[in-house]
């Protein structure tokens, strides 16, 4: 868009920024295109300051449109209070595609799948069957909030998001399709959770936001570093995501789980 918006089309790609909504919330479309419409003036303070009202109008119409699709975290952080890790996901789907009012609701995620196999073999452990007007939507296999709730607060295992409040570029989670307005308090989080010595995140998306909260480097996929936040030393585990999407075997990323769990002493 801003190669045909160089070449003279910058009218045409504003038009087209405000019709269809292209991912144009970035900076780069919001700023760019102006820049290039409206080429800075060398001796003319006149131009400069219509410039100047050209591009702060059309950033305040843009955020206006931004700002109406904010949407907010659906669900309240679950945490235990002896819970000795903190899991973090991006953000959960379009309330449409949950099975359960609880994170991971998706059916196609394999979240409690891999929970189910690393802790007792069964990948089907916490699914369940129901009989509703839903299952045209997600299908009649769900997940059994009340079990998978218990089986948490037994194990400590606390549960959020990384993102408060998100714009989704498209109708889905994808993390290539978010963009985080408001990132989560993970100090806050913590203080709940004083045993808590270790935080898993279980996405690309989660990962990189969380590194821009603890001000560290990113681990590799299935790893962790060791880094000092909110008053303790934290184990960031970087774990490959359970959207059925990323690129693995649900073995292989069972095994990764497993590692994981086995080394903070869940298992």
């Amino acid at each position: 868009m801003q190669q045909v918006a160089v070449a003279g089309g910058s009218i045409g790609a504003l038009l087209g920024m405000k019709v269809w909504h292209p991912k144009t919330q970035h900076a780069k479309f919001r700023f760019g295109l102006p820049a290039i419409l409206f080429p800075p003036p060398r001796r003319c303070p006149r131009r400069t300051i219509l410039l100047l009202l050209c591009k702060l109008a059309y950033s305040m119409a843009e955020t206006q449109y931004t700002y109406s699709d904010i949407e907010r975290h659906p669900l309240q952080p679950f945490l235990p209070p002896d819970a000795q890790i903190l899991m973090l996901g991006s953000f959960p789907p379009p309330k449409e595609r949950w099975c359960m009012d609880f994170f991971y609701p998706n059916p196609q995620n394999d979240m409690w799948r891999i929970i189910g196999l690393v802790f007792f073999g069964d990948k089907t452990f916490f699914e369940g069957q129901r009989d509703d007007a839903q299952c045209t939507k997600v299908g009649r296999k769900v997940f059994n909030r009340e079990e998978i709730v218990a089986f948490c607060e037994a194990k400590g295992i606390a549960i959020f998001d990384t993102a408060q409040a998100v714009i989704r570029l498209q109708g889905n989670a994808a993390d290539e399709h978010l963009e985080i307005v408001e990132q989560t308090d993970i100090a806050a989080l913590l203080q709940q959770i004083p045993f808590c010595h270790a935080i898993c995140c279980t996405g690309g998306k989660a990962a990189q936001t969380l590194t821009e909260i603890l001000h560290c480097a990113i681990p590799k996929v299935g790893e962790y570093i060791e880094t000092d936040f909110a008053g303790r030393t934290i184990r960031f585990w970087r774990m490959p995501s359970s959207s059925r999407a990323y690129p693995l075997s649900l073995d292989k990323k069972t095994a990764s789980y497993r590692r994981m769990f086995e080394a903070i002493h869940l298992l």
